[in-house]
């Protein structure tokens, strides 16, 4: 009877121990296996933007004339910039460079595929004024040193100085090569589809009717 009674109480205290070490187990932050450890995190790294991204989408580089209805060479010229991911991106103190020089981008963010214009004054959307007010980006000084219609670079980079992305048109090959095509004054040139990214020109189009923020 005694032996009976002596091998229940290891059953149960055996119980509690296995009942211990699973307890332990279900809380704990880190688990191993061989030669690994595994562990939880409640802080995770913001992701940084990498190329494909945010795309240079449009650039109106060859303002057509009369100013009245057109605005002015260079200080109304734009560019879009469309965020391809499914969450906001901060593009605050991001740069543009054209050949000549750089300009850095006062506090913005993208929303989740939808665009930006970034442009010199605000005059810009005196012509162009359908673009929602939360997709103006006003840089406060030209693109680079004016963006030059018979050829420039536009390149696009993040705070940390990585290339986002880059496009060239006419004579420079720089950045794309052959370089998207030339444009007549008062067109732009436009990824097609929305957002597509092969590095090369045949994402760009010519559009004859520009389209900022859509």
């Amino acid at each position: 009877m005694k032996k009976f009674v002596f091998l229940g109480l290891l059953a149960i205290v055996g119980i509690g121990f296995v009942s211990y070490k699973m307890t332990i187990a279900l809380f704990s932050n880190t688990g191993q296996s061989t030669n690994n450890t595994f562990t939880a995190s409640e802080i995770f790294p913001t992701p940084t933007p990498v190329p494909g991204q945010v795309v240079i989408n449009e650039i109106y580089y060859d303002v057509c004339t009369p100013a009245s209805t057109c605005g002015n060479n260079p200080q109304n010229e734009w560019l879009e910039l469309y965020n391809n991911t499914s969450s906001d991106i901060e593009i605050t103190g991001w740069t543009i460079t054209d050949n000549n020089s750089t300009d850095t981008i006062p506090v913005a963010t993208i929303s989740a595929h939808s665009f930006v214009i970034v442009t010199p004054e605000t005059h810009t959307f005196d012509i162009w004024s359908s673009v929602p007010a939360g997709q103006r980006v006003i840089l406060g000084s030209n693109i680079g040193n004016g963006l030059a219609d018979s050829g420039d670079r536009v390149i696009l980079r993040n705070t940390s100085s990585v290339t986002v992305d880059a496009m060239s048109w006419n004579d420079d090959n720089s950045q794309l090569d052959p370089p998207a095509t030339d444009v007549s004054k008062g067109h732009s040139l436009e990824r097609n589809p929305v957002g597509t990214d092969t590095n090369t020109a045949a994402d760009f189009v010519d559009r004859s009717t520009p389209t900022p923020g859509s």
